[in-house]
């Protein structure tokens, strides 16, 4: 799942057509706090993933 995060991401900054810097900003927000949560969560349950 962090590895399809980090896709999301990476297409956003890469690839996407940016109509509104605002709206960019904005989805870049949701996958990063995404991204934020499910990392803490991996934690909290004790689950081993590798840090890039």
């Amino acid at each position: 799942m962090l590895t399809l995060l980090d896709g999301g991401l990476t297409y956003l900054n890469t690839l996407s057509v940016r109509y509104e810097e605002k709206r960019h900003r904005e989805m870049k927000a949701i996958f990063e706090k995404t991204k934020r949560d499910l990392h803490t969560r991996l934690h909290q349950h004790g689950q081993g993933h590798k840090h890039g």
